[in-house]
């Protein structure tokens, strides 16, 4: 009990340092010194917090390499440089797309002349796999090491059950024909996969999006009405996705950044974000940890962040530190509560270390919520400091970042009781993220 009460203590005292603070920072883990031709870091993806691989484009003259760590991005290497001529038929060199780290050993990236570039052994050694479709594979998106997708450019959706040993053809032309008989064509240009029986693929035409879902592995698709304006997917579970994009404002090229939700897999989908943020030039990725934090980013080094689920977005300013000013932030992947890394225009490769517990703006609350026992052991209750007049949510992690089922508090609660028999003894934060502000505050459960 005593050692707890001095845990206890100890991050008492850096909650009350960094409480008014995002929770983090973000510093440069690789950059384009590894060459001296100029690069852009296209896609980042990561299986874990310490294994992660990136597509590094040259030059369409020099081709793409593949960058990968073992350690958190603290070190990385190339493990991959494609400049060899593959055949009169491969674009010489193959370029990289887009990237999907399933786990430690499996490396899976899209390329061009309908080619994916795989590796089994965590990048040491590389086979090509050549598809019937002899055009770009725009995206890759594996569930595990044996199940995955990957559109063509255009209506075929590409279907692994094996690791990319054989696969199966998805046409979607009719189908999406028969949804929106007036679209002369539609394109895929997004795909996820959040179960092994869950699939899911963004199709647009002009400023049409329609999501077509398969819930039985892909024996049978249905269509629905997609994501407006959003050309980017991300799903954290079988339920909770959000989408980005931009639309143009009428003004010159200025665009509006948009953000949107789905709470049942992409059948229906709620806009979060509708909004002209300067720099006003759209956004490219979108990427959550769970169900509440998230960070969605676009051209000239946008970056908008969110701790409530999307229901309340920020900007954040200048938080990474590139001296270049005209830098696109073009990919993230937010892997754990506690880690994300972002890939940049520049050829640099970012990484954000701690918990974004609070949104730069955000006030603490005003009025005090009282928590007791405490120590608690089999119980605890939460007293609100009013009946709350809206829905929100009180989240609950332990101090290494670990995440655990949110409450949602209805409108005119005012006492909460959280079972908390099945937790191990120590400390813990609790959140309560409502959109005008936010508290924080350290809980110990003992047994």
């Amino acid at each position: 009990m005593l050692r707890l009460i001095a845990v206890f203590a100890l991050f008492s005292l850096v909650l009350l340092v960094s409480a008014d603070a995002q929770g983090g920072s973000w510093q440069i883990v690789d950059s384009n010194q590894h060459t001296e031709l100029s690069t852009f870091v296209f896609a980042i993806d990561c299986s874990s917090k310490d294994d992660c691989a990136a597509v590094v484009n040259v030059s369409f003259e020099f081709g793409s390499m593949i960058r990968t760590t073992r350690d958190g991005g603290n070190t990385w290497r190339t493990a991959y440089f494609d400049t060899i001529d593959a055949g009169p038929e491969i674009k010489k060199p193959l370029s990289h797309w887009d990237i999907s780290v399933p786990d430690q050993e499996h490396i899976y990236v899209a390329c061009d002349s309908g080619t994916v570039l795989k590796s089994r052994d965590g990048g040491q050694n590389w086979q090509q796999v050549r598809t019937e479709h002899n055009i770009r594979l725009q995206r890759i998106a594996m569930y595990d090491a044996m199940r995955g997708l990957a559109p063509v450019a255009g209506t075929y959706l590409l279907q692994t059950l094996d690791g990319w040993e054989t696969w199966q053809s998805h046409h979607m032309e009719a189908l999406l024909a028969a949804y929106k008989p007036d679209v002369p064509f539609f394109g895929i240009v997004d795909v996820a996969q959040p179960t092994p029986d869950i699939l899911i693929a963004l199709a647009n035409y002009r400023d049409i999006r329609v999501i077509v879902r398969s819930t039985n592995g892909g024996d049978s698709w249905q269509t629905y009405q997609g994501p407006p304006h959003c050309r980017v997917l991300h799903f954290v579970n079988a339920r909770d996705g959000w989408a980005v994009g931009s639309v143009l404002t009428g003004v010159g090229d200025l665009q509006r950044d948009v953000i949107c939700h789905t709470s049942d897999g992409g059948m229906s989908w709620v806009v979060q974000l509708d909004r002209e943020q300067a720099p006003a030039l759209g956004l490219r990725s979108v990427h959550f940890a769970d169900r509440l934090r998230g960070f969605a980013v676009g051209t000239l080094k946008k970056m908008w962040v969110t701790v409530d689920g999307g229901q309340t977005w920020k900007i954040a300013k200048d938080t990474v530190p590139i001296e270049q000013t005209v830098v696109n932030f073009l990919d993230i992947d937010y892997v754990s509560p506690r880690r994300a890394f972002l890939a940049t225009s520049s050829g640099e490769i970012a990484r954000y270390d701690g918990i974004m517990s609070s949104v730069t703006n955000l006030s603490k609350s005003p009025a005090r919520i009282r928590v007791y026992p405490q120590p608690a052991r089999d119980e605890m209750v939460i007293d609100l400091p009013h009946p709350w007049v809206k829905t929100t949510r009180i989240e609950l992690h332990d101090i290494l970042g670990n995440y655990f089922e949110p409450l949602t508090t209805q409108a005119g609660d005012r006492t909460l009781r959280i079972a908390t028999s099945h937790l191990p003894a120590g400390v813990y934060v609790l959140h309560w993220l409502a959109a005008e502000y936010s508290h924080q505050q350290l809980i110990v459960i003992d047994r």
